[in-house]
């Protein structure tokens, strides 16, 4: 699939509003991906982010190890832990990570689908 080339990634660490907040990056023109905070660094550098945002739970342990992993990275970093942070993970998104907003889901849509077409040709899929 093609990468997006402004992608934030929320690194889940135990958080009950992470797909809410998700939602709300995303409503500003900007692609948005969750991944578990459990998951190698090597996982979630290969999506390409353009700046990781920590969305802490109640396992401050886990936060701790999360963000550890990622220590020697120069991307731009931001820890939140309640859902009234959107506005400062927008601002984190927009003013440290330099995302212009130009995501569209119609876009993304679009291209999944000529990606899928391309790897499956005429075959039939079943999903």
């Amino acid at each position: 699939m093609r990468k997006t080339p402004e992608t934030i990634v929320l690194v889940d660490c135990g958080c009950s509003f992470v797909q809410k907040l998700a939602r709300a990056v995303r409503d500003r023109n900007i692609y948005t991906m969750v991944i578990p905070g459990g998951a190698p660094a090597e996982r979630v550098l290969e999506e390409n982010p353009v700046g990781l945002v920590f969305v802490s739970g109640n396992d401050p342990e886990l936060l701790a190890k999360t963000e550890a992993k990622f220590t020697g990275t120069t991307l731009p970093k931001i820890t939140v832990s309640k859902l009234e942070d959107a506005d400062r993970v927008v601002d984190f998104c927009f003013n440290s990570c330099s995302c212009s907003g130009s995501w569209k889901m119609e876009t993304f849509i679009d291209e999944a689908i000529a990606d899928i077409r391309a790897q499956v040709g005429n075959e039939t899929v079943v999903l």
